[in-house]
């Protein structure tokens, strides 16, 4: 029964948000081509916020002439947001012939002390999200990397070799500290290793006891209060609107963000999206 349902609701999804054509490349157009994938990749069904920012990197990627992209997990834990995230990379690779690399940070021994009340040690204790690290290694595709340590030690070391510009972030490492960290990619001249606009995706940052005081909502707040008005992360607004039933009823729409570095050389470059812009068709 639950087969035929999800049939049924895919057939109808497809239906409904394709009924209309759009000019390539457009923002219309790459929300019907992301709601399209939601349905057809594994990954993109348990993880269509990360469908949505790896389509949308590439897209940036692509119209920038840029012929490869990566996207970054911060926090891996049991691997499944992984796992979906290179699921999704290989079909946005052949669609859009942008080599997507992925990237994934972790402890590996799950959440580190947390002695700072901002880290939400109401909500997590040292040691939640454990990871089995070989049993990972063993399901990720070859071109996938796994990275080890504490986010302070192995961003520095992520910043300071050769990596395609970051166009995609999950931020679901739950602490303060630990986003804080993590966010010195978007600091300094750091920033020429990322696009002009990259994709945020915040995990914890709803529902409980999150609030503006605290968590991964506090760690983006102060980036941006220390950066504006040239650098800042700001939301998707209004992205419900546009990806299309039944992702306009979900949560994680509002959980979607823009870094916006205005101060990178390629920031005001044309990337298409207006309605009556748009690059070449894809094939």
């Amino acid at each position: 029964m639950q087969g035929l349902r999800h049939a049924t609701n895919r057939i109808y999804a497809r239906w409904k948000n394709g009924k209309r054509t759009y000019v390539p490349y457009s923002w219309r157009w790459l929300n019907q081509f992301a709601g399209n994938l939601f349905w057809r990749n594994p990954g993109a069904l348990i993880r269509p916020q990360y469908a949505w920012g790896i389509v949308f990197a590439a897209a940036l990627a692509k119209a920038l002439g840029r012929k490869e992209v990566a996207v970054v997990e911060f926090g891996v834990a049991g691997g499944r947001g992984l796992l979906a995230m290179q699921n999704i990379a290989g079909e946005v690779s052949s669609a859009f012939d942008i080599e997507v690399r992925v990237y994934g940070f972790d402890t590996g021994v799950g959440l580190l002390h947390m002695p700072d009340a901002r880290d939400l040690p109401q909500l997590y204790r040292p040691g939640d999200y454990r990871m089995d690290v070989d049993a990972l290694r063993k399901r990720l595709a070859p071109g996938t990397q796994l990275i080890i340590g504490d986010i302070k030690t192995t961003i520095d070391d992520f910043l300071s070799n050769p990596h395609p510009p970051v166009g995609f972030i999950s931020f679901d490492m739950d602490t303060y500290t630990a986003t804080r960290d993590s966010l010195k990619l978007f600091r300094g001249d750091f920033i020429s290793q990322c696009l002009p606009r990259v994709v945020c995706y915040f995990d914890d940052i709803m529902g409980t006891t999150f609030g503006d005081l605290n968590g991964e909502r506090l760690a983006m707040r102060e980036y941006t209060l220390e950066h504006e008005p040239e650098r800042g992360i700001s939301p998707v607004y209004g992205l419900r609107y546009h990806v299309g039933w039944p992702h306009s009823g979900a949560q994680w729409p509002d959980m979607m963000f823009w870094g916006h570095f205005m101060d990178h050389p390629d920031y005001c470059t044309f990337d298409g999206l207006g309605s009556a812009g748009g690059q070449a068709p894809i094939g």
